[in-house]
């Protein structure tokens, strides 16, 4: 199995496609001559045909039905998994260095993302509410462009348990992103339960314009 992976997800309109070849020519700039590896998951496999013949790329075709097209459409990479340590990141991201080091930072844990634990105000959600409801200590509060997750019986779990959360989101009271459900307080919850800690920004791993 590839030790490190790279996976990102591009479906839909061409916009996203175009996003995605530009992430995708990012790593290879900053990546070319390292170990790692990038997956594209994708519903237009021939749109990045140009890459069929690169070793650290590979394309594989991923078929939504209407209720997967949503942010919850990250609940399926554990289904495609062909590395060891894998880097989510989302196709509108670019990449400016070589990625060893966000692995070996982001490696502590067996599945975590970029930000901090809380214990009040909102993540999607009332979060002293969600809290109490689920018996945690403290609830994971990120932005989902970045997950890192080992391929374990852990990284299972939390995904099995989000996709479980799912199902009843409306009813448990989250708070919907652009009318979809967001994947972003499913994964925190799971993750609070198995015991996996978000990775503080230390302005190394992820530069986002929003702040």
């Amino acid at each position: 199995m590839i030790s490190k992976c790279v996976i990102s997800i591009a479906v839909g309109k061409p916009y996203y496609l175009f996003l995605a070849r530009n992430l995708l020519n990012s790593f290879l700039l900053w990546n070319k001559h390292t170990d790692i590896h990038f997956l594209i998951l994708t519903d237009n496999t021939f749109f990045f045909e140009e890459f069929s013949k690169n070793h650290q790329v590979h394309i594989a075709n991923l078929k939504l039905k209407e209720s997967e097209k949503s942010f919850t459409s990250k609940f399926l990479l554990v289904d495609h998994l062909i590395a060891e340590e894998n880097l989510f990141i989302d196709c509108d991201c670019l990449i400016y260095q070589n990625l060893n080091l966000v692995f070996e930072k982001m490696g502590t844990s067996d599945f975590t993302a970029i930000g901090q634990n809380v214990t009040d105000g909102n993540f999607f959600c009332d979060v002293p509410t969600t809290i109490k409801k689920f018996g945690l200590k403290v609830l994971p509060k990120f932005m989902g462009a970045v997950y890192y997750f080992k391929n374990n019986q852990i990284t299972q779990k939390i995904f099995n348990e989000a996709l479980e959360l799912k199902q009843q989101y409306d009813e448990m009271g989250f708070i919907r992103l652009r009318g979809k459900e967001n994947e972003e307080p499913l994964f925190a919850i799971s993750m609070a339960r198995n015991n996996q800690r978000p990775i503080y920004d230390d302005g190394l791993i992820k530069g986002d314009r929003m702040f």
